[in-house]
């Protein structure tokens, strides 16, 4: 099926962005992904990796988003702190948010696996609590310099270096944990 989605652009100008079956985005301008600001669907389930790789939206909002691909969100860099809201998303493939300076918050209630570096050198992010989380991947906080305060209540292993280069960390909760490992 092919569904499309009007997106809010820098500049107050409008797009039309392309799902195919609601799951890959496609687009006849090949810059497009750049100049989005504000994007909410209630459709997708799944972008291709790198989908908004580079682009700096001030907002996304995915409420049928089960997994979020690699570097799907990553290096972006300029314009304003974005906020993600992906209340459906269980699964945070390999460095989807890498780099990503202006990332401030996720929210992600049910997100249960977190696979390596999903947030490696994320320097906006200072706060992050996901309930839900059974499982951290090798440095997914991986230089996250900013971070001031983890917490992970059903979090049973923790890969080795995830928290490695958080250089603010005060404080870590993970009271399920069984596993750490190394330079953790």
């Amino acid at each position: 099926s092919y569904a499309s989605v009007d997106v809010s652009v820098a500049g107050g100008a409008s797009w039309m962005m392309s799902f195919i079956n609601g799951q890959n985005v496609r687009t006849d301008d090949a810059d497009f992904i750049s100049y989005i600001s504000a994007l909410t669907s209630a459709n997708i389930a799944q972008f291709a990796g790198r989908t908004f790789s580079g682009s700096n939206p001030s907002s996304l909002y995915f409420n049928n988003l089960s997994r979020i691909t690699g570097y799907a969100f990553g290096y972006a860099n300029g314009g304003v702190s974005v906020d993600y809201y992906f209340p459906s998303c269980s699964i945070m493939s390999q460095a989807a948010f890498y780099s990503n300076q202006k990332l401030r918050s996720v929210n992600m209630s049910i997100l249960s696996i977190l696979q390596a570096g999903a947030f490696s050198n994320c320097g906006g992010l200072t706060y992050i609590s996901f309930p839900s989380v059974t499982s951290i991947g090798q440095s997914v906080f991986y230089s996250c310099y900013n971070l001031i305060e983890a917490s992970f209540s059903q979090c049973s292993s923790i890969g080795g270096w995830a928290f490695s280069g958080c250089t603010s960390l005060a404080t870590i909760s993970f009271p399920s944990c069984t596993y750490i490992g190394a330079y953790a």
